[in-house]
């Protein structure tokens, strides 16, 4: 499964070595195409700690593709070229770094964290159960205040709750 395609991604780089032999033109796809699955595998795995991943072939939402674009590219990149001083292309790695920074963004589950629209402009589906920071005490006391450590004391109310739901 892919967000994206190895065209797209083929066309993004047209420096890549595409030889005119069937031989070198399978290479190359061969390449892209691992790499697009590495991709898609990152942004499900940053994703789902909000959304709902994977994505339906219907409901991708664009940024997934153009971020599974961008991290095929420098994956594809990194792995035909070297690194070294006659060899070093930063654009690529800041490229990844943008990259990387939408994905993290997209994924923040508190509420300053950008939100992934799908292609009818509505939000992706969230993920069941998916919490957004500390969601889930806000109805208590916090457990740490400023006073001496040997005062802090956790919430008699959510102990009671803790214990429900233990019991049942």
């Amino acid at each position: 499964m892919s967000y994206s395609t190895y065209t797209s991604v083929l066309t993004m780089l047209p420096g890549l070595p595409q030889t005119s032999t069937a031989t070198g033109w399978s290479t190359t796809v061969s390449i892209v195409s691992s790499h697009l699955t590495r991709a898609y595998n990152l942004i499900n795995t940053k994703l789902a700690k909000k959304y709902a991943t994977p994505f339906t072939t219907t409901a991708i939402p664009p940024m997934c593709t153009s971020l599974e674009e961008d991290f095929a590219c420098y994956y594809s990149m990194r792995s035909l070229f070297t690194r070294d001083a006659q060899n070093n292309s930063e654009w690529i790695v800041e490229h990844y770094d943008k990259a990387i920074k939408t994905l993290d963004e997209l994924s923040d589950p508190s509420e300053e964290g950008m939100e992934l629209l799908g292609s009818d402009g509505e939000p992706a589906p969230a993920r069941v159960g998916a919490t957004t920071g500390f969601q889930t005490t806000t109805d208590y006391a916090p457990t740490f205040e400023l006073e001496e450590d040997t005062e802090w004391k956790v919430d008699s109310d959510r102990l009671d709750d803790i214990e429900t739901l233990r019991d049942s």
